[in-house]
């Protein structure tokens, strides 16, 4: 008897002394970790950074705090500096220094908008307000979707008298709407299980425990599953076309229902626009995956990724509602294709470049 306790004993001993051998590999030789895992976790530490920079306003949820000065850091990505400022408005904060009045233009967005990655400097707003030598205000949210960008342009936006609104479209922004409007997708739903409050209680120290779970397929970052690794112009570039895909599967009902409740959030900011004899212009930013489409299938036309059917029906919108659309996808594949990097490696953000390109063609556009 004591010698089967014994080597029990010994054996759990063991199996425990591996498990945090394993956990001291995972934390101090983070390159073990599987690729699509190492980018969840730099997304995870840049959302922790990033949530301090918050709070909940009671229409728009969350968004920017007011008076903010803040360095946010992806490794192998970006670092850049964050000041927001209320503009005098009241309210949450926006990347902008200052609002002189009249202003030619605002700039409603999310995160693409906002400059996610880049200095304020680099952003396309402040590089279109440079060669207009005009106020562009940049009003642009992380994370916002139609919805809320509506009420930010009626509350902000609106009060500046803009002679042109400049709306700039994600294709996650069907998703957005949805879940912002309390309809969260219940596929997306983790069940209670006793695996899965094992995993939650684990999940905060142990990478172990992250690894078992994603291998699995659970935890909240099985959105990495889909992950492609390409070469261009000798730099590694992720591309995650799995997610775009469901963003824009305008088949499911869940994204259908998504598009009609942004399609009438963009409808009325079109009305308050059209009544305050503003111009009203939308952007449709294309995605990494839509943009270096070529890289990833041979054929582009009927890829589950490919937002041009999405696009169209906006195009489709600005014919019925009299706005102007502006679609950006072919300049970003021209560039593209000619070996322009135009994103950050892992991060699906434009870089300085890609702001830059955009500041061009809507300054070509306009000129026009």
């Amino acid at each position: 008897m004591k010698t089967w306790l014994g080597r029990l004993l010994l054996i759990t001993f063991s199996a425990l002394l591996t498990l945090v051998f394993l956990e001291m590999l995972l934390r101090f030789m983070p390159g073990l970790l599987p690729p699509n895992l190492q980018l969840a976790l730099k997304v995870r530490d840049t959302v922790a950074q990033r949530s301090q920079l918050f709070y909940e306003d009671p229409e728009l949820g969350h968004v920017l705090k007011p008076d903010v000065d803040a360095v946010v850091q992806m490794e192998g990505d970006f670092s850049f500096r964050v000041t927001t400022s209320d503009l005098g408005l009241g309210g949450p904060g926006f990347r902008d220094a200052h609002v002189q009045p009249p202003v030619y233009a605002v700039a409603i967005g999310d995160s693409f908008t906002y400059g996610l990655g880049v200095e304020e400097s680099q952003t396309w707003v402040a590089r279109l307000q440079a060669r207009l030598g005009r106020e562009v205000v940049n009003l642009g949210q992380p994370g916002v979707g139609p919805v809320r960008e509506a009420r930010i342009y009626e509350t902000y936006g609106r009060p500046l008298k803009p002679r042109v609104v400049l709306w700039m479209v994600f294709p996650n922004d069907l998703e957005d709407a949805m879940v912002f409007n309390g309809f969260g997708r219940e596929d997306g739903q983790m069940s209670s299980d006793r695996w899965d409050s094992l995993f939650s209680a684990l999940r905060p120290w142990s990478r172990l425990a992250l690894v078992v779970e994603f291998s699995l397929g659970r935890g909240p970052f099985a959105w990495a599953g889909g992950y492609e690794v390409r070469q261009l112009e000798g730099r590694t570039i992720v591309f995650q076309p799995d997610i775009i895909a469901r963003n824009i599967d305008l088949s499911d009902p869940y994204i259908e229902k998504g598009w009609w409740i942004s399609r009438n959030a963009l409808a009325q900011a079109v009305a308050d626009a059209h009544q305050d004899g503003s111009r009203f212009i939308l952007i449709l930013a294309p995605p990494k995956e839509r943009t270096y489409i070529q890289l990833l299938t041979n054929d582009p036309e009927h890829a589950s990724w490919n937002t041009d059917a999405l696009f169209a029906r906006y195009r489709a919108l600005g014919e019925e509602l009299d706005f102007e659309v502006l679609d950006l996808t072919q300049p970003f594949v021209q560039a593209a294709r000619s070996g322009e990097v135009l994103y950050f490696p892992h991060d699906g953000h434009w870089n300085a470049a890609g702001h830059a390109l955009v500041a061009n063609v809507l300054y070509e556009y306009l000129a026009r």
